[in-house]
């Protein structure tokens, strides 16, 4: 049988030769180095797609435009007031459109340039809408022109 000291050598040999063999296999076993890779084509970069302002149409003109304006003697705020127009036949019509109450015994309609020169045109003053006429103005031309106003001064009969 083999002594106590040959044993502990065959026994720190067979370790020495176990580590031994463990770090070769390690060595064998690991990945062979890479070579270096031929440069590879950088993608382009894909734009991101943002919002473009619309070109923008030209303003349009400002409409040119004429007034009528009634001014009401004494002053009063809250009569009704209509514009009406002549037909051919001589029957006088409500403009649509130009209605409404006066206040401080004023009330102002816009002329558009199609209607510009336009006749015969009226004024016609009620204490309320539906009422008996207080008072009617004489016949008018519309302005014929930009930025005129034609005041129509109208004075009511005393109550």
């Amino acid at each position: 049988m083999l002594s106590d000291m040959n044993r502990r050598r065959w026994t720190g040999l067979g370790a020495g030769a176990l580590l031994l063999a463990m770090l070769l296999g390690a060595h064998l076993h690991a990945p062979a180095p890479v070579a270096a890779l031929p440069p590879r084509p950088t993608p382009a970069v894909t734009p991101t797609p943002t919002a473009t302002p619309r070109p923008r149409s030209p303003q349009p003109e400002p409409e040119l435009l004429s007034h009528i304006r009634l001014a009401v003697t004494p002053a009063q705020s809250g009569l009704w007031t209509v514009v009406e127009w002549q037909g051919g036949d001589g029957v006088w019509h409500v403009v649509t459109g130009w209605q409404g109450m006066t206040e401080a015994g004023r009330k102002r309609w816009a002329v558009e340039a199609r209607h510009w020169g336009e006749a015969p045109f009226r004024w016609v003053v009620y204490a309320a809408p539906g009422g008996a006429p207080l008072a009617v103005s004489a016949p008018f031309t519309l302005p014929a022109s930009p930025n005129q106003e034609l005041l129509i001064p109208l004075t009511l009969p005393p109550p």
